[in-house]
C-alpha cells in the first residue's frame, strides 16, 4: 500500500494485493485447486474544505487472474479442476507468473479474449 499527493490538496491510495482462493468442489473429491487473483486498486480522499471533502472516488482498478474461468464469470470464479484442465483447449497465450511483484497488474481478467495461464500456483 503506497499513497501519494492528489491534485487539489487530496491524496491517492494505491493497493496491490495477491489473494489466493483454495477451491473445493461442492460435491467433494478433496483436490484442491487455487485461484489467484492480483488486484491493483487506486482510491483518491478528497482534502478538507474543498468539494466532497471526507470521500473518495475510485481512480483505477485491474486484475490479474489465473485458475478463475474465462468469459463472463456474472460475479464469481470457476476454476477448472485435473480432468477439466487437460482438456481445456489452450488459451490465447498469455502467460503470468502471479506471485511476481516487480511488473504491473495488465488486466488479464479472464476475459474471452484474454485469458491468462500461470506458470506456477
Amino acid at each position: 500500500m503506497t499513497f501519494r499527493a492528489a491534485g487539489g490538496g487530496g491524496i491517492d491510495v494505491t493497493t496491490d494485493v495477491t489473494y489466493v482462493y483454495p477451491v473445493v468442489r461442492a460435491s467433494g473429491g478433496g483436490e484442491v485447486v487455487r485461484t489467484i487473483v492480483r488486484r491493483a486498486v487506486v482510491l483518491r480522499w478528497r482534502a478538507p474544505g474543498t468539494a466532497g471533502a471526507g470521500t473518495f472516488q475510485l481512480v483505477s482498478y485491474a486484475s490479474d487472474v489465473t485458475n478463475g474461468g474465462c468469459g463472463d464469470r456474472k460475479g464469481y470464479f470457476s476454476p477448472e479442476f485435473g480432468a477439466e484442465r487437460a482438456t481445456v483447449a489452450p488459451d490465447d497465450g498469455v502467460v503470468i507468473d502471479p506471485y511476481d511483484r516487480a511488473g504491473t497488474v495488465d488486466g488479464h481478467a479472464g476475459t474471452e479474449d484474454e485469458c491468462a495461464s500461470a506458470v506456477r500456483s
